[in-house]
């Protein structure tokens, strides 16, 4: 899997599972932003990081989701084998994957956090 396929997938993976980290308004912004843009992993990949970049927590958080992910992935594997444990949402990360994530309201038991 390629960077740019790795930091969409732990992208997704903290809108799904950290939904607090984002305001409704990060997720107003983030809608904006990945709308227009083509269906291409490196183009949504370089937009996530420039937007991540403006807001530090998030961009941290990120990485460190990322590096869990695939870090982790690749101590994992099978012997023999060139791909690690980790399961994917699908072979190839759509746009379609991450405004579905992005237009999620979070669970009421995962509030997102208050607008900055």
């Amino acid at each position: 899997m390629l960077f740019a396929e790795q930091n969409l997938y732990a992208f997704i993976h903290l809108l799904n599972h950290q939904p607090s980290v984002f305001s409704e308004t990060d997720r107003k912004n983030l809608d904006k932003l990945c709308t227009p843009l083509e269906d291409n992993p490196d183009v949504l990949s370089n937009a996530i990081i420039v937007w991540c970049k403006e807001n530090p927590g998030i961009h941290k958080t990120l990485r460190q989701t990322r590096k869990s992910l695939f870090l982790q992935s690749t101590q994992e594997r099978a012997p023999g084998t060139q791909e690690g444990n980790v399961s994917r949402l699908e072979d190839k990360v759509k746009k379609e994957n991450i405004l579905n994530a992005v237009r999620q309201k979070p669970s009421p038991n995962n509030p997102p956090k208050s607008n900055r």
